[in-house]
């Protein structure tokens, strides 16, 4: 709906790809940034015919724009990344799972509490559960 976005005719893309390491085994990613887009891109071909012919401008946000542009640590939106070891009871440690921080009366509600970040707010709300069972 918004023409400033593409030209009349064309539309915009958006394709969120995670995890992505911090920092490659091999390599880095300034170099190999377009090399993996291809990738995706070819990819989304395979389902999609056409749509590789179709781009007129790609851009692939990695972990290092993040890191360059956010400052988030390892280009993660979660603080830590969302595997076995780093969920539930165990986010972002055991001992401040209850979102409680070792300092009376300071709680943590970031993206690196259970359920981890993005837009849902449910850090923040949990944490504010808890603030109000201390305060009853």
């Amino acid at each position: 709906m918004d023409t400033t976005l593409a030209p009349e005719g064309h539309h915009t893309v958006s394709c969120y790809i995670y995890p992505a390491p911090g920092h490659l085994k091999e390599g880095s990613w300034a170099d190999e940034r377009e090399r993996i887009a291809d990738l995706i891109i070819d990819q989304i071909n395979q389902f999609a015919p056409n749509f590789k012919n179709s781009i007129i401008h790609q851009h692939l946000r990695v972990p290092l724009d993040l890191i360059e542009s956010n400052s988030l640590t390892d280009g993660c939106i979660w603080h830590l990344e969302h595997d076995a070891n780093q969920l539930f009871r165990n986010r972002p440690l055991p001992e401040f799972a209850d979102y409680r921080a070792h300092l009376t009366n300071l709680y943590l509600c970031g993206s690196g509490q259970h359920p981890g970040g993005e837009v849902s707010g449910l850090p923040g709300h949990n944490a504010a559960q808890e603030i109000l069972k201390d305060l009853a």
